[in-house]
C-alpha cells in the first residue's frame, strides 16, 4: 500500500468528503471527473483535495463491487479522522529513547527553542544512554536482566523471570557475596525477591545493594534512587534499608524510600505497619500514611496519600494537586526522555491517574487530551505547550 500524501483538508473539502455520492464516484473509478469539475468550477481545488484523500483510502487498485462501497466509505471516514487527529496527537520518534547525554539534549533544545527565550523549562532529562538492567555479583560477573523482570535470590544464586512467559533463567553463584548490586537505569524497572521473602520494587535510575542470602544474620540492604519494599515479617530480625542520609528499620511492613543522588529532598513513605527512621542521631516512628522528609538539616513528618508514591509499581501514576512540572519530571525519569514545558503551564496543578503504557507516545497522547496541552517533539525533546 502506498504511503499517504499529506495534504491540507479545507472546510469545503470536508463538505465533499461527507457527500456519499461524491465518495462513491471516487471509489468506483467514475471517469467523468472533468465534466464534474467544470460543473463545480468554483470549488475545483477542494474537489481535487477531497478526491485525493478518498482515493488514498482504497486498499488496492481494484474496481470495487457496489456492495463493498459502504465498507470503503467507512475506511475513508477513518482516514479523514486520522488526519484531523494528527494535528494534535503526539508522535515521538524512537530516537528520543536513545539520547546519549543530558548536555546534548539541552543543547538541541536551546537551539530549537532559541526564539522562545526563557519561556520553557527543561523539566525532565535523558541523562544517560539507554541500556539494560544488570546484576553485578561476586562470582558470576555481570548478569543482564530484562525490563520488568522478577529476580529471585537464594543461597545458590539467582533466577530471572520475564512477564511474557519465557522460561526462567537460572544463574548459579557458588559463594554468596555481600557486594551484589542491581543497577536499574532510567526507563527501566525490576522486582527482587530476597532470600527471606522480602520483595523490593526497584524504580528507574536506582541501585540496590544486597546479599544473595541473609542466612541467620541481619537483614540489611542499601538503596539509592527509588525503592518500594514489602518486608517479610520476622520480629527477631528487623529489616533495614540504608541510604546515604537515612536508615529505615522494620519487622514486617510496606514502605517506599526515595533517595536520589543530586536531589536535596530524601524521604520515606509508610504504606502499612510501622517503621523507625534514623537520620544521624535522631530517629522517628512513622504511622501508615505518613511521610518523613529530610532536606538538609530539616526533618518534617506530614500526612500523605501513600498510593501516590507507589502507584508506579502497578503501571500508573496517581497524583493530586501536583504541578505539571512535577508530573512531567516523573515521566521523564520513568521513560528516560528529555521534556521541556512552557512556563505558562508548568505551574498548573493537576490531578488524575495516568496509565504508564509501554510506549510513551500513548502516554503523551493521553496527557495531551486530559490536561488540554499540546505535545510535540523538537530535536529529540518532548515539548509541552499550552493549547
Amino acid at each position: 500500500m502506498k504511503a499517504m500524501t499529506h495534504v491540507k483538508i479545507t472546510g469545503t473539502a470536508w463538505k465533499w468528503l461527507r457527500d456519499h455520492s461524491f465518495t462513491r464516484r471516487c471509489l468506483s473509478g467514475d471517469a467523468s471527473w472533468e465534466e464534474f469539475a467544470r460543473a463545480n468550477e468554483g470549488e475545483r481545488e477542494a474537489i481535487e483535495t477531497a478526491r485525493l484523500v478518498a482515493r488514498q483510502a482504497r486498499l488496492n487498485d481494484y474496481r470495487p463491487a457496489r456492495g463493498d462501497l459502504e465498507r470503503l466509505w467507512a475506511r475513508v471516514e477513518e482516514s479523514v479522522r486520522a488526519r484531523r487527529r494528527s494535528r494534535r496527537v503526539f508522535a515521538v520518534s524512537a530516537a528520543v529513547m536513545f539520547l546519549s547525554c543530558c548536555a546534548a539534549g539541552v543543547a538541541l533544545l536551546r537551539g530549537t527553542l532559541a526564539d522562545a527565550g526563557d519561556d520553557y523549562l527543561l523539566v525532565g532529562s535523558a541523562v544517560e544512554e539507554a541500556r539494560e538492567i544488570v546484576l553485578l555479583t561476586g562470582n558470576a560477573g555481570v548478569i543482564e536482566v530484562d525490563n520488568d523482570a522478577l529476580i529471585t535470590c537464594d543461597a545458590g544464586g539467582v533466577t530471572t523471570s520475564r512477564r511474557d512467559g519465557v522460561e526462567p533463567r537460572r544463574v548459579t553463584v557458588p559463594r554468596a557475596c555481600p557486594g551484589n548490586r542491581l543497577v536499574v537505569p532510567l526507563g527501566r524497572r525490576a522486582v527482587v525477591v530476597l532470600s527471606d521473602g522480602t520483595r523490593a520494587w526497584v524504580g528507574p535510575g536506582s541501585t540496590l545493594h544486597f546479599p544473595l542470602d541473609f542466612g541467620t544474620g541481619e537483614r540489611a540492604v542499601r538503596a539509592e534512587g527509588e525503592v518500594y519494599v514489602e518486608v517479610a515479617r520476622d520480629v527477631a530480625r528487623p529489616f533495614r534499608v540504608e541510604t546515604p542520609r537515612l536508615a529505615v528499620d522494620a519487622t514486617g511492613t510496606r514502605f517506599a524510600v526515595v533517595a536520589r543522588a543530586g536531589e536535596e529532598e530524601h524521604f520515606v513513605v509508610l504504606v502499612e505497619g510501622s517503621v523507625r527512621v534514623s537520620t544521624g542521631e535522631e530517629s522517628v516512628a512513622l504511622l501508615p500514611g505518613q511521610r518523613l522528609v529530610v532536606h538538609g538539616e530539616r526533618r518534617v513528618v506530614e500526612e500523605v496519600d501513600a498510593r501516590e508514591y507507589i502507584s508506579w509499581k502497578d503501571g500508573f501514576l496517581l497524583f493530586k494537586g501536583e504541578t505539571m512540572q512535577e508530573v512531567l519530571q516523573r515521566l521523564g525519569r520513568y521513560y528516560n526522555v528529555s521534556i521541556a514545558c512552557s512556563r505558562k503551564v508548568a505551574g498548573k496543578r493537576i490531578a488524575g491517574k495516568l496509565v504508564l503504557f509501554e510506549e510513551i507516545e500513548r502516554v503523551m497522547e493521553t496527557f495531551s487530551l486530559l490536561y488540554d496541552v499540546d505535545c510535540s517533539v523538537k530535536s529529540g525533546t518532548v515539548v509541552i505547550d499550552e493549547r
